[in-house]
């Protein structure tokens, strides 16, 4: 029954989430923090932490992550499972039929009315993650430096993350 309930959850979450893992994180919190509980807000946060350093798509990873700690190999398996299938049957359908419709007036507008509530998602997931980790001025400091940095150069975003790491442990 758990593995079921894995693979629905986050085949919902896979279904109705548009714009990428980041646009995915409102929905997924919602999901498996306050609807089911399989995480608390705090390890629901290093999962966001731990599947943005990692290679792969953030939504992915952190299905698998949740999966195998709720329901072992199987359930990384089978949340994975449910968060790529419908994007899959989504796609095959789209790219089926796209170049036909491309054109279409239809189809542009509603590609264009898209973008804001994707837009809406990620800002969402940003308030929300930062609300619970700007929780003292260092961690706002180090926020607020490399935001700063990022306006006037586009760093490396590896190199970025290695020096806060780094920063934070002589920090903390």
């Amino acid at each position: 029954m758990l593995y079921l309930k894995l693979f629905l959850v986050f085949a919902k979450i896979g279904l109705f989430s548009f714009g990428g893992g980041l646009a995915m994180l409102p929905l997924i919190q919602e999901e498996v923090v306050e609807n089911q509980k399989w995480l608390t807000e705090h390890e629901f946060i290093d999962l966001v932490a731990v599947a943005q350093s990692t290679p792969g798509p953030i939504a992915v990873n952190g299905a698998t992550f949740i999966g195998q700690k709720t329901g072992g190999f199987l359930g990384g398996v089978v949340a994975t499972a449910g968060v790529v299938t419908p994007s899959i049957i989504i796609m095959f359908i789209i790219a089926s039929f796209f170049f036909i419709f491309s054109h279409n007036k239809f189809v542009k507008e509603t590609l264009l009315w898209i973008k804001p509530g994707t837009i809406g998602f990620i800002a969402s997931a940003v308030w929300f993650i930062g609300y619970k980790t700007l929780v003292d001025w260092k961690s706002m400091a180090i926020f607020l430096v490399v935001l700063s940095f990022s306006f006037y150069k586009k760093p490396n975003p590896i190199l970025v993350t290695i020096l806060t790491g780094i920063v934070g442990i002589l920090i903390y």
